[in-house]
């Protein structure tokens, strides 16, 4: 009998080298390792062994099965192996390979894009980049400016005052000369923080948000807005339209453009103008737009912040952002920007 079980893992050994694929090794493990398989022959005829020999049959046997198992188990793993294989081969993805021109792409918000245009072409211009609080105290935003106590800007209706905070400021700043705090209604609180921490000549703009209590199709409560302020000696309102002309020719794409300065009043500012803008509509050659403040900076607010305003003089001057990407596409409606309708942001991207 024990010969005969080794005759049966030569066979076994013969058969497996001719299974290649799976089909074929589920065949072989039911002939040899099945219900009515070789292996269970040869249990049944244990009862026909010799005693003497049946210990050594049982465990040749046992030795068989086993052998044919890993075999089993090695083949299948080889199967295994060049399944993947082949699945590497034919059905490998690129993760770097550019989306397909087909797939939906995003992109930057409008506004984004038109500040870091806005950003780098002040920059080009030797002008410094600086930053503020959204959060400012009124003494900043107002009284350092030359608005007085009075002044309509600071009326509730008009400003979003943070109560928590103007009934402790000192809790957040140490100046003692500030009454409350507010959203910054003018990124001009600026200017004020500049001029203190730095000597003239100064060149610094900042574009940022700011709050006011409006709305409507050309008003939101939160926009953005640029100002820009230079301080040195002998500075002229010259200087000021060449900066205004570059300006404007460039964020509104027209080489042309046309300005007119027209007398205004704001307290920071004296003398203090209105800018607008040239335009032919409907045929009409002299069709003008407000498009920002400018002026001449006020010798009260260079006292604020702490220069000789007999030694140095300077301009500032102060746009909306949006209203100038408005102008520059032809949109009619400031919210626009902040309905996240995806029909109009996709005209941007």
């Amino acid at each position: 009998m024990i010969e005969k079980i080794q005759e049966l893992r030569m066979a076994a050994e013969a058969a497996m080298g001719k299974v290649n694929n799976e089909q074929g090794l589920r065949d072989f493990e039911i002939v040899y390792l099945g219900k009515k398989g070789e292996l269970k022959d040869f249990a049944k005829n244990i009862s026909k062994v010799d005693p003497s020999e049946r210990k050594n049959f049982g465990q040749a046997v046992n030795a068989l099965k086993r052998d044919i198992e890993n075999s089993i188990e090695l083949k299948a793993a080889e199967f295994e192996q060049k399944k993947m294989e082949a699945l590497a081969d034919n059905e490998w993805i690129d993760i770097t390979a550019p989306a397909k021109d087909h797939m939906r792409k995003g992109g930057r918000h409008p506004l984004s894009s038109f500040i870091d245009e806005v950003n780098e072409l002040f920059t080009e211009l030797g002008f410094s980049h600086a930053d503020g609080a959204e959060i400012e105290s009124e003494w900043y935003n107002f009284t350092a400016l030359n608005l007085d106590a009075d002044h309509p800007a600071r009326e509730m209706q008009d400003t979003f005052f943070v109560e928590e905070l103007k009934a402790n400021p000192l809790k957040f700043l140490s100046d003692d000369r500030d009454l409350g705090m507010v959203l910054r209604t003018q990124t001009s609180s600026m200017q004020i923080h500049y001029m203190q921490k730095n000597k003239p000549p100064l060149r610094v703009f900042v574009a940022g948000k700011v709050f006011r209590k409006e709305s409507d199709a050309t008003h939101a409560p939160v926009f953005h807005q640029v100002d820009c302020l230079l301080v040195d000696k002998n500075v002229s309102l010259r200087n000021l339209k060449g900066v205004l002309q570059e300006i404007f020719s460039k964020l509104l794409k027209k080489p042309d453009v046309k300005i007119r300065f027209r007398l205004s009043y704001f307290p920071f500012t004296e003398p203090s103008l209105e800018v607008d803008i040239g335009f032919e509509l409907k045929g009409n050659k002299d069709y003008w737009l407000e498009i920002g403040g400018a002026g001449m900076v006020h010798p009260q607010v260079l006292k604020n912040a702490g220069l000789d305003p007999a030694e140095y003089n300077g301009f500032a001057f102060g746009m909306g952002i949006e209203r100038m990407l408005m102008i520059r596409n032809n949109i009619k409606d400031l919210r626009l920007f902040f309905d996240n309708d995806i029909r109009f942001l996709k005209q941007f991207s």
